[in-house]
């Protein structure tokens, strides 16, 4: 499943946008909280990933 995801990076103290793929949410936590990955908020989810897809988030 590919998740798209809004959330903070300790590591250089901002708030980052991305997608990433993982098997399950349980999953995805653990891979971004072993990154330092805080304040995690799943934008949307699909199971085939597209540019479109991908830009069609509004971020503001």
């Amino acid at each position: 499943m590919w998740y798209k995801i809004k959330a903070k990076d300790q590591s250089i103290n901002m708030v980052i946008n991305f997608s990433i793929w993982a098997d399950n949410e349980l999953n995805l936590n653990k891979v971004l909280s072993a990154q330092k990955i805080i304040d995690i908020k799943i934008l949307g989810t699909t199971e085939d990933w597209t540019p479109e897809w991908a830009n069609s988030f509004n971020l503001k």
